[in-house]
């Protein structure tokens, strides 16, 4: 049995559930930690749904999302620079990768945000709307 230090036992969790809900919480922490934001996301809503109450993956839910929408800014103020720079091809480069992190989520606004800008820096560039494809 993993510990990680959590009793379930306030949470009037059974045996078995709590396990689950500790091993969930422990691989989200792993995939937090290599910065694969969106699989532990997926991990802490998986304990979530067996404890709704959880305290700590509900922390830990909460700060996988903020960690994922700081790196995503990050990633858009790189991008940004780059096109202050007057970098194009660099900036190119900076929003297929936003577009690629994102690419299993294309309903998010950040990853129509990135495609929008691809559209203006094609401009900026002299080239053709939908000229420069990403994949």
């Amino acid at each position: 049995m993993i510990d990680l230090g959590v009793s379930g036992n306030n949470l009037d969790l059974d045996p078995e559930n709590e396990i689950k809900v500790k091993a969930f919480i422990h691989r989200g922490q792993r995939e937090f930690r290599e910065g694969n934001y969106f699989r532990a996301l997926e991990q802490f809503r998986n304990a979530l749904n067996f404890a709704p109450d959880h305290p700590h993956a509900g922390f830990y839910f909460s700060k996988t999302e903020k960690r994922l929408n700081e790196h995503i800014i990050n990633m858009f103020g790189k991008a940004a620079k780059e096109v202050e720079s007057l970098k194009y091809s660099k900036a190119l480069i900076s929003y297929c990768a936003i577009i690629s992190f994102l690419q299993d989520y294309p309903e998010r606004q950040e990853y129509k945000d990135a495609e929008a800008n691809i559209a203006r820096v094609e401009e900026l560039a002299g080239k053709n709307k939908g000229e420069y494809k990403c994949f």
